[in-house]
């Protein structure tokens, strides 16, 4: 990264006007700026004199050089594995009391998904039928499409669906893992959601404990399962916000 800024001036004196992006075409400077902590001080953040105080608006290099690292973060995980910084320039006014940042970037070409795998590691047949009858269901509903580029949210997001609808349906310990496979020289990405349910489960026997100012009674009354049932994440997670309810 080649750094260029101009002569040495009293970092505490100095306030950032403006910041400027060169060479984004995918994102926004407004997107860009909100992964930064340094912040350009507007007409309209001057009149707020409640805000008086904050020094988001002070030049400082460290600071500078920490959010170019948070932006190309930013764009990896965007699928844009190749982007970097080129050089910020900082520009200041006669009396060296404002700055403006320029900061000129290479975005790269984005990962494309190639190809997307669910393989699904049941330990019994009943298991297999069952997972893949769920997974068959919902694959429709998934953000990561073939042809599309990649996106880490769009990986959690997709997770969390399986996620949620295995861990529904009786499998508590439920796991899924991502297993890329990226080819550099095109972007490509063939990537592989390993599905691994676990044993099927039913709730077993209800004890209360550690209740010292509510009774048993009224934990139990508030769960949203009973013995026996089916195991089932949204159950488990409405119980537990009841139960909070109650102290």
């Amino acid at each position: 990264m080649c750094l260029l800024h101009s002569p040495v001036f009293a970092q505490n004196e100095l306030i950032v006007k403006d910041i400027a992006f060169r060479g984004n075409a995918t994102f926004s400077q407004s997107v860009l700026q909100s992964q930064m902590t340094l912040k350009p001080k507007t007409f309209f953040k001057s009149l707020q004199f409640w805000n008086s105080n904050n020094r988001e608006h002070e030049y400082s290099e460290n600071i500078l050089k920490r959010d170019l690292s948070r932006i190309v973060s930013f764009y990896h995980t965007e699928g844009f594995l190749q982007t970097k910084v080129d050089t910020f320039v900082v520009e200041t006014n006669e009396d060296e009391s404002d700055a403006k940042v320029i900061i000129h970037l290479t975005e790269g070409d984005s990962v494309t998904i190639r190809k997307l795998n669910i393989e699904l590691d049941a330990q019994t047949e009943f298991d297999r039928q069952r997972c893949g009858s769920i997974l068959n269901r919902i694959r429709g509903q998934f953000r990561l499409q073939e042809g599309l580029r990649y996106r880490d949210a769009w990986l959690q997001a997709d997770t969390d669906l399986i996620y949620n609808h295995i861990a529904n349906s009786g499998y508590a310990y439920v796991e899924i893992t991502p297993r890329p496979q990226l080819n550099d020289a095109k972007n490509r990405l063939e990537l592989t959601l390993v599905v691994s349910p676990g044993p099927h489960c039913i709730f077993g026997q209800i004890e209360v404990v550690g209740n010292e100012r509510v009774p048993a009674s009224a934990v139990i009354k508030q769960l949203a399962f009973r013995e026996k049932e089916i195991f089932n994440q949204d159950a488990m997670r409405k119980s537990q916000a009841q139960i909070y309810q109650l102290i």
